[in-house]
């Protein structure tokens, strides 16, 4: 299994049709072309096609699938392994501007 990575699933990436792009390359990635997709940290939790995916139980379960089998991967960042650690570093660092994908602004940090 070659482990590729996708710009369609880039956090800017965020429009209807781009997020139906995002899903059929993922599809085709690993259903046609028998790959592993391998997202950054920043399309894990800012892109809107995994949380729009995160939103609905059957998909939920679908991406826990996918991780779970080795079909989909996320990349380490420097000296943070984890999506939360991305997350919390992120809000520590007192950004004006955290995700766009995320119901959360950055004056919400507490939530």
């Amino acid at each position: 299994m070659k482990s590729v990575y996708l710009f369609e699933l880039d956090s800017v990436k965020n429009r209807d049709e781009q997020v139906i792009k995002a899903q059929r390359a993922l599809f085709d990635e690993i259903v046609c072309n028998g790959n592993c997709v391998v997202l950054s940290l920043n399309q894990l939790v800012d892109s809107r096609m995994i949380m729009s995916m995160l939103n609905s139980e059957e998909y939920y379960d679908v991406l826990v699938y996918l991780f779970c089998n080795g079909y989909l991967k996320y990349s380490q960042y420097n000296d943070v392994h984890t999506p939360s650690q991305y997350l919390q570093k992120s809000i520590e660092d007192n950004r004006s501007f955290i995700y766009s994908a995320l119901p959360v602004k950055s004056n919400q940090k507490y939530l």
